[in-house]
């Protein structure tokens, strides 16, 4: 089983308390007033400088609990950012969204304890592009530093795994 399997995998720990994982969540102002809601998924045990995961994510329940499976069983942050998709905004919305959520990664790492040398971005199998184009982006600005890109392949039924 490999660890995205086990990372959405139903589990009885998906308590906060006895999953250890805290959530912190934080709107960042778009520039026509509406909200971008990223979320920041933090292990128990993040003391020190750890690795972080950028998620592009699909939000919803199913969302949230792979995100916070993830920040266990990896142990490390997890910011998922809710980005605009559909008709809901123009086409270069979705990706200034994500880069806005990694620059708030970026600039958060003192807070989130995260190492910034360590930072991957992630995103399900159909959002590869945008994933990608993001790490372009990031390249090019040269603002910070991002180690890779992981492609997280979705499931119709999560309760089969």
């Amino acid at each position: 089983m490999t660890v995205i399997q086990a990372a959405i995998r139903p589990s009885p720990l998906d308590d906060d308390a006895r999953e250890g994982i805290r959530v912190m969540r934080h709107p960042i102002e778009r520039p026509d007033g509406s909200a971008l809601d990223l979320r920041a998924y933090l292990p128990a045990c993040w003391g020190t400088a750890r690795p972080a995961l950028c998620r592009l994510a699909a939000g919803g329940a199913a969302d949230d609990r792979l995100a916070r499976r993830l920040a266990a069983l990896l142990g490390c942050v997890v910011v998922s950012v809710d980005y605009a998709r559909g008709p809901d905004g123009p086409l270069p919305q979705a990706l200034d969204d994500c880069y806005a959520g990694l620059a708030w990664l970026h600039s958060q790492t003192a807070l989130l304890k995260v190492d910034p040398h360590r930072v991957a971005v992630a995103a399900p199998a159909r959002e590869g592009g945008l994933a990608l184009a993001l790490l372009r982006l990031a390249r090019r600005r040269r603002v910070f530093p991002i180690v890779c890109a992981l492609r997280i392949e979705t499931l119709d039924d999560l309760q089969s795994l």
